[in-house]
């Protein structure tokens, strides 16, 4: 594998996609209608249950043009369970990519991927999970 040496960068980063993908969904309410206000063109891409806490914070029309399911960017459903959502090749492309890279951005063209400009999670409550009395392995598990 060769090593690109990134020799420009920008110092400001115009915000047009964003991954929002949280457990604690307290502070959505404050953080997107922020993030919307800043451009209007913004694409929020979410899953489960953050996808219906912003559509809700959103309303629908604000939703329709703003929010996107990641299993409908990537062409990909979730997994039975919802365990691997986000973990996607188009995904990948979009938060490593560089922008001043030829052949980044034909990987971007040829996938019909994005740069994603900012990424917000946050963990499974797996302390809060494991120190439940009836907590089983296969419980801890599914908070990793």
């Amino acid at each position: 594998m060769a090593v690109n040496i990134v020799s420009k960068v920008d110092d400001w980063i115009r915000i047009r996609h964003v991954i929002v993908s949280v457990s604690d969904k307290r502070g959505l309410e404050v953080l997107v209608p922020g993030l919307v206000s800043i451009n209007d063109s913004l694409k929020i891409f979410s899953t489960g249950g953050t996808y219906a806490r912003i559509r809700e914070i959103l309303g629908e029309e604000q939703a329709s043009r703003h929010l996107v399911q990641v299993s409908e960017y990537t062409g990909q459903p979730e997994t039975q369970g919802g365990l691997v959502k986000t973990l996607d090749f188009k995904i990948y492309l979009g938060l490593l990519t560089e922008t001043y890279n030829e052949h980044h951005q034909a990987d971007l063209m040829r996938t019909g991927a994005v740069p994603i400009d900012m990424v917000v999670v946050n963990l499974y409550p797996f302390e809060q999970t494991v120190a439940r009395e009836d907590a089983t392995v296969e419980m801890a598990r599914a908070n990793i």
